[in-house]
């Protein structure tokens, strides 16, 4: 990767050469590389010449080819060649070039590519030996080689304004070249770059790599490639890759190094962050594994558990898989080995294979019914085919011999259902698409005015019945329903002959065959001349009421108390003497209005209404805008959904303050139309009146338990199933709904056979006969089981939530996200804000309790961060009712609540926090002041005492050499004062040199990563043994390690001084052995078998400049151990040393471990 980097560097500038470069690979001398000036010159891309090879060469002058050719060999024989030649342009001009020719080797040094650089000249044949000075060309290799003339102008500028960063050193790493770039990344001028010290810009930590990889530099080996963090000008560190080449003179000597570099901390950082996706995405991936398998779990116990047979088939009929259900109904089927030929006969055979193709071509289900024989007797099957795969099918069968029977006893009720007909004048219709015939029954004949002697018009005469204005309507929706395959529903008008109208419905549905055409449309027609005549008296009665209304001036209100809107009529408008552009659309919006002393009476009639233990007819006073008093009463009804929720209020308001005796009353009636269920997955039942006799469904028998082969209970014995508790009112209930020939429904429980309790809906509708007697009950049983403890479990977790609500230590409030207003808040919210209750806050924009308020605009940014993030906070100093300042954590978020949008708003008091925030910013303060005055002593003891300590060495070295020559020289004592004050200013030097370095360390911004300690320690170890002072005797045996967390390079120091001083204090034995492993509590172990220490001195161990040992036995400064320390307490760690003298020692280190 990084000399693809460089070859793309020296590619980028050689294609910006106005001269031309080619390179030939060898033996094959086939073309490999052309710049962009050689490009232009042939008039040709790139890849026009790679793959044409001989291009280049016929484009040069005839009787100049074989200078070329002859050029070529020279160049492989003695590595490089000169030649002057002419090249034959498309347009036919004739252009002259002078070209060098050089061979590069690869690392075993065989040659493997002719590279080549030629510059144009004067267009004369006489100065064949004219060479122009041109610029040198990085072109010796194209992966490391950079050997450029630093005298070419051209080359110069080119490098100076390069994207990548390039520098030339003289082998003491002085900097002696620096471009644009690298100044840039420094934040220094290229006079203050050029004669520093490049080592001063890297990491200390990697300094000793890098001056390792120089050393081993040779001109076999001239180049490396290293990755260093550098020091920038905003005192970060960032990534820098770089490629460095060493020059060598003709003694083999270092003479320079020549670097390019490029920054890759963007690189390096998404690195680590597609690491750390990729952990995420195999979590997922394991996770959605997991889920998968329970799924297909799951949906394998649900095949097995339906009743039918299902099959998996291919389309010729070989059965793939079969699912026979695991309940009674398996004995209704017959298992399939291979074929489902092994069950059907050849014509039912055939039909399937059919469907199995439509099915396959169309996408589509299909359904067809079949008689088949089976354990000897003859049974119906219901068949769905549907595509599963490509090449499968997915095949549903299901026993209907029951069904059957029954459509058996149906047509056996048709009686019924033409006495059903004439009652409820309803008359049912046939019409046959095919031959246009159109079946009618006698009800029909009625209805439409025409005598049945004459018999059933067809489709066309219909027009001379229907009204003309209703024709065009009817025919269209028919004609649609046919086309579509749906069912159809319309009102029209039948005109008889004698010019009476009647008012009729209809209703049809469509019937197609087996290829899904449709054949019939069989429907019903009923008059409804007697329901239009009632809905016109409505409307008229209707119209009346609202007259009276305006006379009696009574306002009319509603409330939508699910989404908490409030509607007025012009009359409630005008009753609370505001104009209808006032805003009144909530209940808090109304309950302002009223009086302050008739509000909680009022409001608790409301609560009684909505929880249906009142009525809702209560007098009270409201308050004008102008301060005067009116006397209102008021009536309201509530409307609630199928579970007793209340959905809506709708009421009157009456002006009673000159009338106070005079009462009205509304009454509102509602009727609903029942339509009957179909009878589905609800069990279906009837009774017999007269014999008493009861037939049920399969699903009622389910419903209580009952295996189906067993017969019905009757009327008496039901009495052992349903609930004590129960039946007496279900026996009530159903004797008062026969003895007053009506339907009835009711709630009731009942105990299965195996004991379990099942609450039930039952519904039953009368049927009579043509006397208007009952004969028979039908109806439908549904288990309503789980709908009743779902209520019960949804009350009890609203009375949970409402506790926590209450319960919680924050302020917390729910605001209407239009109006802003607050409509409840918990018990803290009143003692937070010293409130005397709740309802000083409710009602009142949150913000006005706030010492600066929100701003418009302030407000619509709120709104927008709530739309586009779904949560929004702020620290916000707010104002007590009772005048008591305090700060506040405001955080809002949008919930949903009853189906309406609102704001859960929680204030988090943070006074204190706020108190401890100024008191921190007060030390932090402190804190810069004083690591300022660390800065300058730092500075002093850098500068100021290092000059000294110089001088004292200078003129040391000066004095030994006057005293050369002299007698004094060779007295022992001058000698040994020399050494003495030689030894100490070096020592001193060293001493200092501890100092910055502790003081650096301390200060060096942390960088918390994941680590694995035993990286660490292998890499210490690594360090230490290439230094040559290291004994390679040392016994070094490494346990089971951490992984903590924490800055790599500081812990890597950690380990370093630690593993050398066990080292050097282990020198003087025999076979010194160092263990390094961690405790079960993941505590880190340092142990060695050298001279240890005496535990009374431990408190010194770490101490700085603090010894144990003289200096004479063990060298060293005394800041290891320091350092150590140091590193450990920024990490908030720990480290701890137990010894015995001669007994070796052993640091404990306690870290952060990586959860």
């Amino acid at each position: 990767m990084y000399l693809t980097m460089y070859e793309n560097l020296l590619a980028e500038i050689v294609d910006g050469f106005d001269d031309i470069v080619w390179a030939l690979s060898l033996p094959s001398l086939t073309p490999t590389f052309f710049n962009n000036a050689s490009l232009r010159l042939y008039q040709c891309s790139h890849t026009e010449l790679i793959e044409n090879p001989q291009r280049w060469l016929q484009a040069i002058a005839l009787e100049d080819r074989p200078k070329m050719q002859q050029a070529i060999a020279e160049v492989q024989l003695q590595g490089s060649a000169k030649i002057n030649y002419r090249i034959l342009l498309p347009d036919g001009k004739t252009r002259w070039f002078s070209s060098r020719l050089k061979m590069s080797k690869n690392d075993l040094g065989e040659p493997i590519r002719i590279d080549a650089i030629a510059s144009e000249i004067p267009n004369t044949r006489a100065s064949n030996q004219i060479e122009r000075s041109h610029p040198l060309r990085e072109l010796v290799e194209l992966k490391t080689e950079d050997i450029v003339s630093s005298n070419d102008s051209r080359y110069l500028s080119m490098v100076q304004h390069h994207n990548d960063l390039i520098m030339r050193s003289l082998p003491d790493f002085t900097i002696s070249f620096a471009n644009e770039a690298l100044c840039s990344m420094y934040g220094n001028t290229v006079e203050q770059i050029i004669g520093t010290n490049w080592l001063d810009f890297t990491n200390p930590e990697e300094v000793r790599d890098i001056l390792d990889k120089i050393a081993l530099m040779t001109p076999e080996n001239p180049s490396f490639i290293a990755v260093n963090r550098d020091y920038r000008t905003d005192g970060q560190f960032s990534w820098t890759q770089w490629l460095n080449q060493g020059i060598f003179d003709d003694n083999g000597q270092l003479v320079e190094i020549q670097s390019v570099g490029r920054d890759i901390t963007t690189l390096k950082l998404t690195e680590q962050a597609l690491t750390e996706l990729n952990e995420e995405l195999e979590q997922r991936i394991e996770q959605r594994t997991r889920e998968l398998i329970r799924s297909e779990a799951r949906n394998r116990t649900v095949l097995e558990t339906i009743p039918d047979l299902l099959l998996l088939l291919k389309p010729d009929g070989t059965c793939l898989d079969q699912f026979m259900p695991a309940t009674s109904e398996r004995d209704k089927y017959i298992p399939i080995q291979k074929h489902i030929e092994e069950v059907l006969a050849p014509e039912v055979l055939q039909i399937q294979l059919n469907l199995h193709q439509q099915a396959i071509a169309t996408g589509k289900a299909h359904i067809y019914e079949h008689q088949i024989t089976k354990f000897g007797k003859t049974n119906y099957e219901e068949v769905r085919i549907a595509p599963y795969f490509e090449d499968e099918l997915l095949v549903i069968v299901r026993d209907i011999t029951d069904r059957k029977l029954v459509e058996e006893q149906l047509i056996k009720s048709d009686t019924h259902l033409k006495t059903a007909q004439r009652v409820g004048k309803i008359g049912s219709w046939e019409f046959e698409l095919s031959t246009g015939n159109v079946v009618w029954s006698e009800e029909v004949f009625r209805i439409f005015g025409r005598d049945p002697n004459i018999g059933t018009p067809c489709y066309a005469e219909l027009q001379d019945y229907v009204h003309p204005e209703d024709w065009e309507r009817f025919d269209q929706t028919v004609q649609i329903a046919i086309s579509t395959g749906q069912f159809y529903e319309i009102e029209y008008r039948v005109c008889w002959q004698d010019g009476t109208i009647v008012d009729v419905y209809a209703r049809g549905e469509i019937v197609s065959d087996l290829a899904g055409n449709p054949t019939h449309i069989f429907g019903i027609v009923m008059d409804i001349s007697e329901r239009k005549k009632t809905e016109q008296q409505l409307r008229t009665l209707t119209d009346r009421l609202t007259v009276a209304l305006k006379a009696a001036s009574i306002g009319i209100w509603e409330w939508d108390v699910v989404n908490n809107r409030l509607f007025w009529d012009d009359r409630n408008y005008q009753l609370y003497g505001v104009e209808p552009e006032y805003p009144i659309d909530a209940y808090s919006s109304w309950v302002e209005r009223l009086h302050p002393s008739d509000r909680d009476f009022t409001e608790e009639a409301m609560r009684l209404a909505l929880s249906g233990e009142k009525e809702y007819e209560p007098e009270f006073r409201i308050v004008l805008p102008d301060g005067s008093i009116r006397h209102l009463k008021a009536y309201a009804l509530v409307q609630r959904n199928e579970n007793n929720e209340p959905q809506r209020m709708i009421g009157v308001n009456f002006d009673i303050t000159n009338r106070k005796l005079a009462e009205a009353r509304l009454l509102k009636s509602e009727s609903h139309l029942r339509s009957a269920q179909r009878i589905g997955k609800i069990g279906s039942w009837e009774c017999e009146i007269s014999t008493g006799k009861i037939k049920w469904s399969e699903e009622v028998f389910r419903l209580y338990g009952i295996d189906p082969s067993c017969s019905e209970p009757n009327y008496e014995q039901l009495r052992q199933y349903i609930h004590p508790d129960d039946w007496e009112m279900f026996n009530q209930t159903v004797q008062k709904a026969v003895s007053l020939c009506q339907s009835y429904e009711l709630e009731h429980r009942l105990f299965r056979s195996n004991g379990d309790l099942v609450y039930v809906l039952a519904r039953g509708e009368m049927v009579f006969n043509e006397s208007g007697e009952i004969t028979q009950i039908i109806g439908t049983a549904m288990d309503i089981t789980d709908r009743k403890l779902a209520e019960a479990e949804l009350n009890r977790s609203r009375e949970l939530r409402e506790a926590i609500f209450n319960e919680s230590t924050d302020a917390l409030f729910l605001v209407d996200a239009h109006t802003l207003l607050t409509i409840d808040c918990n018990n803290y919210a009143v003692q937070l804000f010293e409130a005397s209750d709740k309802s000083q806050l409710i009602g009142i924009e949150g913000h006005t309790l706030q010492r600066s308020r929100f701003s418009d605009q302030e407000l619509a940014n709120i709104d927008a961060e709530l739309k586009t993030k779904g949560f929004w906070s702020l620290e916000v100093e707010y104002v007590s009712l009772r005048g008591r300042a305090f700060w506040g954590n405001l955080a809002v978020k949008p919930i949903t609540l009853l189906d309406k949008k609102i704001n859960l708003v929680r204030v988090t008091d943070i006074s204190d926090r706020k108190l401890n925030e100024a008191k921190i910013i007060q030390t932090a303060h402190q804190l810069e002041l004083t690591n300022r005055e660390l800065e300058s002593f730092s500075y002093s003891v850098s500068h100021d005492l290092r000059a000294p300590l110089r001088h004292m060495n200078g003129f040391v070295n000066a004095l030994q050499q006057q005293l050369k020559g002299h007698e004094a020289i060779n007295d022992p004592k001058v000698i040994h004062y020399l050494q003495v004050v030689h030894n100490s200013s070096q020592k001193m030097g060293h001493l200092i040199d501890g100092l910055l370095t502790l003081s650096r360390y301390g200060r060096r911004p942390l960088e918390a990563k994941p680590i694995s300690v035993r990286q660490l320690v292998e890499n210490a170890i690594e360090i230490i043994c290439a230094d040559a002072s290291y004994s390679s005797q040392v016994d070094f045996v490494i346990g089971d390690l951490p992984e903590v967390v924490g800055d790599p390079t500081l812990i890597q120091q950690v380990f370093c001084n630690l593993i050398a001083n066990a080292i050097k204090f282990s020198r003087n034995h025999p076979q010194p052995r160092i263990e390094i492993d961690s405790l079960p509590d993941q505590t880190i172990r340092v142990n060695d078998n050298g001279v240890g220490f005496q535990m009374e001195y431990a408190d010194k161990l770490f101490g700085a400049f603090q010894r144990l040992h003289s200096e004479k036995e063990f060298e060293g400064t005394g800041i290891g151990l320091a350092i150590v320390q140091r590193i450990i307490q920024r990490h908030n760690g720990e480290i701890w040393a137990e010894s015995q003298p001669n007994h070796g020692a052993t640091f404990f280190i306690k870290l952060a471990i990586k959860s």
